[in-house]
Protein backbone atom coordinates (compact mmCIF):
# COMPACT_ATOMS: atom_id res chain seq x y z
CA UNK A 1 0.00 0.00 0.00
CA UNK A 2 2.98 2.34 0.47
CA UNK A 3 5.30 2.74 -2.49
CA UNK A 4 8.40 4.94 -2.91
CA UNK A 5 9.21 4.85 0.80
CA UNK A 6 12.01 7.11 1.98
CA UNK A 7 13.14 8.35 5.38
CA UNK A 8 12.66 12.09 5.72
CA UNK A 9 16.01 13.66 6.65
CA UNK A 10 16.11 15.02 10.20
CA UNK A 11 17.38 18.43 9.02
CA UNK A 12 14.27 18.77 6.80
CA UNK A 13 12.00 17.89 9.72
CA UNK A 14 13.87 20.29 11.99
CA UNK A 15 13.31 23.15 9.55
CA UNK A 16 9.57 22.42 9.59
CA UNK A 17 9.55 22.04 13.38
CA UNK A 18 11.34 25.36 13.86
CA UNK A 19 9.03 27.18 11.43
CA UNK A 20 5.83 26.37 13.33
CA UNK A 21 5.17 28.22 16.57
CA UNK A 22 2.78 27.09 19.28
CA UNK A 23 0.13 29.78 19.49
CA UNK A 24 -2.56 30.69 21.97
CA UNK A 25 -5.68 32.26 20.55
CA UNK A 26 -9.36 32.93 21.08
CA UNK A 27 -11.54 30.59 19.06
CA UNK A 28 -14.49 32.65 17.92
CA UNK A 29 -17.69 30.65 17.87
CA UNK A 30 -19.64 31.20 14.68
CA UNK A 31 -22.77 29.46 15.86
CA UNK A 32 -25.42 29.88 18.55
CA UNK A 33 -26.73 27.65 21.29
CA UNK A 34 -30.24 26.15 21.25
CA UNK A 35 -31.76 29.40 22.56
CA UNK A 36 -30.09 31.42 19.79
CA UNK A 37 -27.64 33.09 22.17
CA UNK A 38 -24.16 33.64 20.75
CA UNK A 39 -21.64 31.25 22.22
CA UNK A 40 -18.60 32.77 23.94
CA UNK A 41 -15.15 32.37 22.47
CA UNK A 42 -12.71 29.92 23.98
CA UNK A 43 -9.05 30.44 24.81
CA UNK A 44 -7.04 27.68 23.14
CA UNK A 45 -3.52 26.58 22.35
CA UNK A 46 -2.51 25.11 19.02
CA UNK A 47 -1.09 25.81 15.61
CA UNK A 48 -2.18 28.15 12.85
CA UNK A 49 -2.98 26.15 9.71
CA UNK A 50 -1.55 28.84 7.43
CA UNK A 51 1.78 28.64 9.29
CA UNK A 52 1.87 24.86 8.88
CA UNK A 53 1.00 25.21 5.21
CA UNK A 54 3.90 27.61 4.70
CA UNK A 55 6.29 25.31 6.60
CA UNK A 56 5.45 22.18 4.59
CA UNK A 57 5.18 23.96 1.24
CA UNK A 58 7.11 22.02 -1.36
CA UNK A 59 7.06 18.69 0.48
CA UNK A 60 4.10 17.32 -1.45
CA UNK A 61 2.59 15.99 1.77
CA UNK A 62 -1.18 15.97 1.44
CA UNK A 63 -2.22 14.36 4.72
CA UNK A 64 -1.49 17.14 7.22
CA UNK A 65 -3.76 19.86 5.84
CA UNK A 66 -7.25 19.70 4.44
CA UNK A 67 -10.20 22.04 4.29
CA UNK A 68 -13.85 22.11 5.22
CA UNK A 69 -16.77 24.33 4.42
CA UNK A 70 -18.47 26.23 7.23
CA UNK A 71 -21.07 28.92 6.71
CA UNK A 72 -20.28 28.95 2.99
CA UNK A 73 -16.56 29.58 3.52
CA UNK A 74 -13.68 27.19 2.94
CA UNK A 75 -11.45 26.84 6.04
CA UNK A 76 -7.99 25.27 6.18
CA UNK A 77 -7.81 22.51 8.81
CA UNK A 78 -5.00 20.52 10.44
CA UNK A 79 -4.62 16.86 11.27
CA UNK A 80 -2.64 17.26 14.48
CA UNK A 81 -1.93 13.53 14.67
CA UNK A 82 0.13 13.76 11.45
CA UNK A 83 2.36 16.40 13.01
CA UNK A 84 3.57 13.68 15.38
CA UNK A 85 5.63 12.35 12.46
CA UNK A 86 7.53 15.63 12.26
CA UNK A 87 8.00 15.70 16.04
CA UNK A 88 9.09 12.03 16.05
CA UNK A 89 11.86 12.68 13.54
CA UNK A 90 13.11 15.74 15.40
CA UNK A 91 13.17 13.86 18.73
CA UNK A 92 15.06 10.94 17.13
CA UNK A 93 17.61 13.44 15.84
CA UNK A 94 17.97 15.00 19.28
CA UNK A 95 18.26 11.56 20.90
CA UNK A 96 21.10 10.68 18.54
CA UNK A 97 22.89 13.90 19.47
CA UNK A 98 22.45 13.24 23.21
CA UNK A 99 23.74 9.69 22.81
CA UNK A 100 26.79 10.96 20.92
CA UNK A 101 27.47 13.60 23.56
CA UNK A 102 27.19 11.06 26.38
CA UNK A 103 29.61 8.62 24.70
Amino acid sequence: LKHNQAIVPVPDLTIIFNAIETTEYDLVKTSADVDGAELPSERRVGFIADDVQAAIDGTGWSNILSSKMKNGEDYLTLDYSRLVCVLWGVVKGLQARVTALEA
